[in-house]
C-alpha cells in the first residue's frame, strides 16, 4: 500500500502488481489445484481502497478468497467462492488484517465481503 500512494492494489493485474514483492508466481497456485489452477481470487470491494479504510473492520473484510474462477487475477465476490470447499469442505480466506481462516462455504456471509 505503501508504493501505491496508500491505496489496495487495484483489480486490473493484482497478481503482477504483488509479484516484484513475492518474487514466486506458484504462490498464485492452489495446491489442491496443482500448478495448473490458480485458484485464487481478491474481492473486488477492497481493490484500489484506501489506505485509511482499511482500519474501519479489517479482521472482518475478506481480502483473498479461494475462487471457483481459476484465472490469474481474478477479482470476485461472495459468487464466485470455491464450492464445495476444495480443502476438506473448507476455503481458505485471508482478512484485511492479515490474518487467514479457513471457513466452510455456507458460513461465509455477504457482509464479510462488503466494505463500509
Amino acid at each position: 500500500m505503501q508504493d501505491y500512494d496508500e491505496r489496495m492494489a487495484p483489480a486490473k493485474d493484482w497478481q503482477a502488481v504483488l509479484m516484484p514483492y513475492l518474487k514466486n508466481e506458484s504462490l498464485f497456485h492452489c495446491p489442491a489445484l496443482g500448478e495448473a489452477g490458480w485458484g485464487y481470487g481478491r474481492n473486488r470491494a477492497v481493490t484500489g481502497i484506501d489506505l485509511w479504510r482499511v482500519s474501519s473492520y479489517p479482521a472482518q473484510t475478506i481480502m483473498d478468497f479461494d475462487s471457483a474462477a481459476q484465472a490469474p487475477s481474478f477479482v470476485g465476490g461472495l459468487d464466485d467462492l470455491a464450492r464445495p470447499g476444495r480443502h476438506d469442505g473448507m476455503d481458505n480466506l485471508s482478512f484485511l488484517d492479515g490474518h487467514a481462516k479457513a471457513y466452510r462455504p455456507e458460513r461465509v456471509t455477504q457482509e464479510m465481503w462488503d466494505f463500509p
